[in-house]
């Protein structure tokens, strides 16, 4: 189907791991990325030229792209060398980021009460404080 046949379509929203992006499997995928159809995003993982060319029209159609992911922002940016989200919530969901990749002050602030002051966030992403007390706390709720 078309994407410009969608005419009501608001946001989309989509997890990254395992959808947009994943790790080699099979020898068909190392000969994509022979061919060039595959593309390094880290260590262990590619994202397909066609996967950044669907973003593109979806993003070209005004379309607000919000990618969710458990990862933590230092991970996170090497999506962000391939694909332009309109936002993203990183970090288990404790985190947005604007449409630059950088922290939005003003989700920041708004969630304070539950995941601490921005300031946090901002000087060392790999501490377990708030953002992980916070989590653990709901997941005793649930």
């Amino acid at each position: 189907m078309s994407l410009k046949k969608i005419s009501k379509l608001e946001i989309i929203i989509s997890d990254v791991d395992n959808t947009l992006i994943h790790e080699l499997n099979t020898v068909d995928d190392v000969r994509s990325i022979k061919a060039g159809e595959l593309l390094k995003v880290d260590r262990r993982n590619y994202i397909s030229i066609n996967t950044i060319k669907a973003i593109q029209t979806i993003r070209s159609l005004s379309i607000p792209l919000v990618l969710a992911t458990s990862r933590r922002i230092t991970t996170y940016q090497n999506i962000l060398k391939f694909i332009k989200p309109s936002f993203s919530i990183v970090e288990d969901g404790c985190v947005i980021l604007n449409e630059y990749g950088e922290i939005d002050l003003s989700w920041a602030n708004r969630l304070e009460t539950f995941i601490g002051p921005a300031s946090d966030l901002m000087n060392n992403f790999h501490h377990k404080g708030s953002l992980w007390e916070f989590k653990s706390i709901l997941t005793k709720i649930s």
